[in-house]
């Protein structure tokens, strides 16, 4: 059977980030396109092609699988991105930080990286959606958008930003990227393991899976300045098309996310080819904890990417 997409999209650079519009015609949608393609099916195959969790990363800092023989030479990030150059020291004695370098080198889940193209990395690493809220006794919210990396870091480290002379400030982002991940991680010093935490939606791993997350005891956990809250969405697909219209978009994402159908339709009680879906999501926040110098509250609350083209939740 031929299997055929035709798709438009259109990235607008927006006060508010980038928007994406798809407009689908489709005989048959099991055939993606290449960067859309997630891991763990069967379009993507054998994920162990990166390394498993013993073995040191075969991932070059341009996102190129390295051959075996050659590294010994693999170099070190460059000094324009020192939080992913302090991220690789610690991958030495925490294998499981290894999978948060990689993520930003090939610029999503590293699983993808034989899908992606030259292109594809340059738009993913660059990507940023950001909103800083600012919160001040007897006056309303003032909201900022970032839709670019340039204007984040200089929103993040010019001299009329020392995010010190606010009551609170809470930086809410959507999806992540390098940049972003770069950005944030080297002005505030924060934990590679906030970053670590939100990047994927496993429930369990495998003895060799390279992107194995390791559990804190709670007796650490409690004094981590961050937190993880983990939770399944639902929603509501009226046709087949839809569901594969979410898959796509979720294939979008940088961060893994995915829709696993639920299957449990209905003879004469539900739509026909309707269906739920459910996705696994994540929203991390990470409070800043304020050294001498420092006052009020900064934080950053990480998203996920919401469906674009699904509006309706099960049982609405």
């Amino acid at each position: 059977m031929t299997s055929q997409i035709v798709q438009t999209r259109q990235y607008t650079s927006q006060k508010s980030g980038y928007s994406s519009q798809t407009l689908w015609k489709s005989t048959r949608t099991d055939l993606l396109e290449p960067s859309h393609i997630l891991p763990h099916t069967n379009q993507a195959g054998d994920p162990y092609y990166i390394g498993d969790v013993y073995e040191q990363s075969c991932v070059g800092q341009a996102g190129e699988i390295i051959e075996e023989h050659l590294l010994a030479f693999k170099p070190q990030a460059p000094p324009s991105r020192p939080y992913l150059r302090y991220i690789e020291s610690l991958a030495h004695g925490w294998p499981h930080i290894s999978y948060l370098a990689d993520f930003m080198k090939v610029t999503t889940s590293p699983p993808k990286q034989r899908f992606l193209s030259e292109l594809d990395k340059a738009e993913r690493a660059c990507r940023t959606k950001v909103a800083m809220l600012t919160f001040e006794p007897g006056t309303s919210v003032c909201r900022v958008d970032f839709s670019d990396t340039k204007a984040l870091s200089e929103a993040l480290n010019g001299p009329d930003n020392s995010h010190n002379t606010v009551k609170v400030r809470l930086f809410v982002v959507e999806d992540l990227s390098r940049d972003v991940i770069e950005a944030f991680g080297a002005r505030f010093d924060i934990d590679p393991l906030f970053f670590r935490g939100h990047i994927s939606d496993y429930m369990w791993h495998n003895t060799r899976d390279p992107w194995v997350e390791l559990p804190d005891l709670d007796i650490i956990s409690r004094k981590r300045s961050y937190m993880h809250v983990q939770y399944v969405q639902t929603r509501y697909f009226r046709s087949e098309d839809s569901l594969r219209r979410a898959r796509w978009e979720t294939g979008g994402f940088n961060v893994l996310r995915r829709v696993d159908r639920d299957g449990n339709w209905v003879r004469d009680v539900d739509i026909p080819n309707s269906d739920v879906g459910l996705v696994r999501s994540r929203t991390s926040l990470w409070i800043r904890p304020n050294k001498n110098e420092e006052k009020g509250v900064l934080g950053t609350l990480k998203m996920s990417h919401p469906l674009l083209g699904v509006t309706s939740k099960a049982g609405s």
